[in-house]
Parts: C-alpha cells; sequence; structure tokens
C-alpha cells in the first residue's frame, strides 16, 4: 500500500504522521478488543445481570483510555512545536492532566451505585494492554531505548 509522501503502511516506515496514525488506530482497536475481551469474560462468568455493572464500567474506562489516547497525541504534536524546556514541561502536565481523567474514572465508578470499581480496574488495564501489544506485537519501541 504505498501512499503519499512515501509512505508504505507498516509502522516504522515512512512519514512519522502516517506512523502516528497507525499507532493511534492500532491502539485504539487493541483497547477495543481488551474491553471486550473482558465483558465476554465477566459476561460468561456471573451468566447473570449482574454483569452488567461491570461491563459498563469496562466500557467507561476504555473510552476514557480512548480519550486519553487523543490527548497524548495532542500533546505530543504541541510539544514538538515548542523549545525543549518548555515542551518538557508540557508534556509534564499534560501526564498529569491524563492521570487525573483516570482517577475521575474509577472514582466515579467506585461511588456509583450502578457501576463495579473492578469492571473500571478492567477497563484501566486495557491501555496498558494496548502498550504491551505495540511492543510485542508490532515491534514499536521506546524512543532512546534498544
Amino acid at each position: 500500500m504505498s501512499g503519499a509522501a512515501g509512505t508504505t503502511g507498516k509502522a516504522g516506515v515512512g512519514s512519522g504522521q502516517m506512523d502516528v496514525d497507525m499507532a493511534v488506530g492500532r491502539m485504539t482497536r487493541v483497547i477495543a478488543a481488551a474491553a471486550a475481551a473482558a465483558m465476554v469474560a465477566c459476561a460468561a462468568i456471573r451468566r447473570s445481570p449482574e454483569a452488567l455493572p461491570f461491563a459498563a464500567s469496562v466500557a467507561l474506562c476504555a473510552s476514557v483510555n480512548v480519550l486519553k489516547l487523543r490527548m497524548l497525541r495532542r500533546a505530543v504534536d504541541k510539544a514538538m512545536a515548542m523549545d525543549g524546556k518548555a515542551a518538557g514541561g508540557y508534556v509534564r502536565v499534560q501526564h498529569m492532566v491524563r492521570l487525573a481523567v483516570t482517577g475521575a474514572a474509577v472514582a466515579l465508578c467506585a461511588s456509583a451505585p450502578i457501576l463495579d470499581v473492578w469492571g473500571a480496574v478492567a477497563g484501566a488495564l486495557t491501555y496498558q494492554a494496548a502498550t504491551v501489544a505495540m511492543r510485542f506485537r508490532w515491534g514499536v519501541k521506546a524512543v532512546g531505548r534498544p
């Protein structure tokens, strides 16, 4: 699949923008698949309407993870346009904002009687599952690491 600007459609090859778009798409799909797997597993184990609060919590936190992924992409794009010191401060603040968004979602699931805190934990872990999949499935490594 050859496209404009010399992109080949493979991760790690071609323009940086295409690679980022592809990584975001892949991570979004892994987050959705991990959330769906958690919901199916819960439904298979519980086999009753008691699985609904767990599934709703997983869906909420997985959606928050997709939002955090979009926020991360925007933060990286903005930081690339800044000088070094300002970019570092901006990225640190954005990291704390993303952490606060996760904390708010888990706190909402813990405090709302119709949601399940363990579903929130499972949903929150879908981002980490996507990160691991990027590393081991597609061989994407962090910058500056061997």
